[in-house]
């Protein structure tokens, strides 16, 4: 069994020995993310973790060798070391830049150029290091002492740039996010994002994942973006315009490429509650749920605590719907 990185995704980054070990192997198992990237021509296991890995060699004794794909662009800030492989448009300057504009750019960092030749050199610094050349393919260490490795549910309303968009509340935001049921490896689309707090914390869950938050405003589009980079999530993507249109040609688009989509509607008026219901009605999804959630804040009154109700929202789940033309 080989264990293969490669790299951000695109089959371009793979080095000449990992092409080869893909080519000369009898399956190729990884996420689902990691291995559609690569269009291998191979029987494919998607899966990642270790126990499940060993599981799938167990029950097929017909692959004598096996190519164990890893991508490697996890987050800085849930890592407390990070090596990364420079080359091409992926240099020193570009990453300490896009540690900046995250929020890390005062992290300690290492550059090591040709390193094992007699010309190695090894550089120590921060953000000081952008504009600073060094060898094309070198090697960059990263080290962030407060690594983050918690998965976040329901992130305080008052951590997010907020403007004058609505956002979906924390407590709503927890339970839709247990009825997405994500793993590592979704895809997620947030139609009508706003503030993009739903997105953010799809993107946290889903971290080997990619996550489209689908925007019709520019000024909520702009707010996606700084929280985008607050968070640190690389693998959310903005599409501004409207749905479905833009939706289009993105990946596992809802019932028309995966019938086993699972959809969570969030309706504040009965309206949108009653058109969710005719859309499960028309498009015979198998399972559907809908739950009420009623949430009171209290709040500081002279010497007294009071509740203070927020308005009602009904959480809609629903998935296994059949493919539509």
């Amino acid at each position: 069994m080989y264990i293969i990185g490669v790299g951000p995704g695109n089959p371009r980054c793979l080095t000449v020995r990992a092409r080869e070990l893909l080519q000369s192997c009898d399956a190729v198992i990884g996420a689902k993310a990691v291995v559609d990237s690569l269009a291998a021509n191979k029987p494919v296991f998607n899966e990642y973790l270790p126990d499940k890995v060993r599981e799938v060699l167990d029950s097929h004794p017909s692959i004598r060798c096996a190519a164990v794909v890893m991508r490697g662009d996890h987050s800085v800030k849930s890592n407390h070391k990070v090596f990364v492989l420079t080359g091409g448009d992926n240099t020193v300057d570009i990453i300490c830049r896009r540690l900046c504009e995250y929020g890390y750019g005062g992290l300690p960092v290492t550059v090591g150029e040709r390193l094992s030749y007699p010309e190695e050199k090894i550089t120590h610094g921060a953000a000081g290091l952008i504009g600073q050349t060094f060898d094309s393919l070198s090697i960059l260490f990263i080290e962030n002492d407060c690594a983050i490795r918690r998965i976040c549910r329901g992130i305080p309303d008052e951590d997010f740039i907020r403007g004058d968009v609505p956002m979906t509340k924390s407590e709503v935001r927890a339970i839709s996010l247990s009825k997405l049921g994500l793993s590592a490896d979704s895809i997620v689309f947030d139609v009508g994002a706003g503030t993009g707090s739903v997105s953010i914390e799809c993107a946290l869950t889903a971290y080997d994942g990619q996550v489209y938050a689908i925007e019709k405003e520019a000024d909520a589009a702009s707010l996606i973006k700084a929280n985008k980079r607050r968070f640190g999530c690389e693998n959310l993507h903005i599409i501004e315009g409207f749905a479905p249109d833009a939706i289009v040609g993105l990946p596992a688009a809802l019932l028309r490429m995966n019938p086993d989509v699972r959809i969570v509607v969030n309706a504040v008026t009965l309206e949108t509650q009653a058109e969710t219901l005719e859309c499960i009605k028309k498009f015979g999804f198998a399972r559907s749920e809908t739950v009420a959630v009623n949430i009171a804040r209290s709040r500081r009154l002279g010497r007294y605590n009071m509740m203070t109700a927020q308005n009602p929202v009904y959480v809609i789940t629903m998935e296994g719907g059949a493919a539509v033309d």
